[in-house]
């Protein structure tokens, strides 16, 4: 079972709004204290130095530069360097050489953990949209479905 007790994002907005998405989806306790709130992944690693509150981080932020500095090789660089496991959503870097050096500093600091490339659908409007018609009954009884 997955439990959510960290949130990240600069935007207080935006955690108050995932905190209500994740309730809703029962991925939240009802204690609020169960899930702390940080401004940014140095905070919370730095409030989690034993990796007693979360163990994996899941690094959804936009895969480009911001000052020269590739997004998804900061994030998940950070989490693997504190010995997380990470999920990073695609595509894993903008360069190859800044996808080399994750895979070079996962080898070095955290190769027993997990270290995977995903890509999450979960909230496109076209997933989305094949929920709601599943919901409704519009398509019967689905046994199971696979996107290409």
């Amino acid at each position: 079972r997955v439990q959510v007790t960290c949130l990240v994002d600069p935007l207080p907005a935006a955690r108050a709004q995932l905190r209500v998405q994740l309730h809703a989806c029962g991925l939240l306790d009802d204690d609020e204290a169960s899930c702390i709130e940080h401004g940014s992944l140095e905070e919370a690693l730095a409030a989690d130095e034993d990796g007693r509150r979360f163990e994996a981080v899941v690094v959804m932020v936009p895969s480009f530069l911001v000052g020269g500095e590739d997004l998804h090789e900061r994030e998940a660089g950070l989490a693997l360097g504190a010995r997380r496991h990470v999920l990073l959503e695609k595509p894993i870097c903008v360069s190859s050489a800044a996808g080399e050096r994750l895979l070079a500093l996962w080898r070095a600091c955290a190769s027993d953990r997990v270290f995977a490339v995903a890509e999450n659908a979960r909230f496109w409007p076209e997933v989305l949209e094949a929920k709601a018609a599943i919901d409704r009954g519009d398509i019967g009884h689905v046994l199971t479905a696979r996107a290409c």
